[in-house]
């Protein structure tokens, strides 16, 4: 990121659409497209009741890092399916953890491949991490919210 910052200040003025009228229009369409940031900075993503959402996962993050899902009915819970794309070069899992009770997920698999797990959740703030060694120390954490 640094480099294609230094890059974009020396060749800015050769390149119209580098200046800067043109850098903030095309910031501000990627921003529109990324559904949301998360307080860590990742992308955060709504998920309607019984839907699926695809988290791509590599060395050594999740994204998006963040799920807001809606609940089937007021007061109740929700259900809904986490693909897991494994697009790294080890092996990764997606597990999810209430507090500290595990509650789903997917298993351990090799990069190149998608897992699946469907998840029938009550009301509360969860946590997802990669079980495998240390990858949820190294950054393979999000978070779900089920309103």
């Amino acid at each position: 990121m640094v480099r294609l910052l230094a890059w974009i200040s020396r060749e800015r003025e050769s390149h119209p659409l580098l200046r800067p009228s043109a850098l903030a229009l095309v910031g501000a369409a990627a921003l529109v497209g990324c559904g949301g940031a998360a307080k860590d900075g990742g992308r955060a993503v709504t998920v309607a009741p019984g839907r699926s959402v695809e988290i791509v996962g590599d060395e050594f993050s999740f994204d998006p890092k963040t799920l807001l899902v809606e609940p089937a009915r007021a007061g109740g819970g929700a259900s809904v399916q986490i693909r897991l794309k494994n697009q790294g070069a080890l092996a990764h899992n997606l597990r999810v953890f209430e507090g500290g009770r595990e509650v789903g997920g997917t298993p351990t698999f090799e990069g190149g491949t998608t897992r699946s797990t469907a998840l029938s959740l009550k009301p509360g703030d969860y946590r997802f991490v990669c079980t495998v060694g240390n990858h949820a120390e190294r950054g393979m954490v999000g978070e779900l919210t089920v309103r």
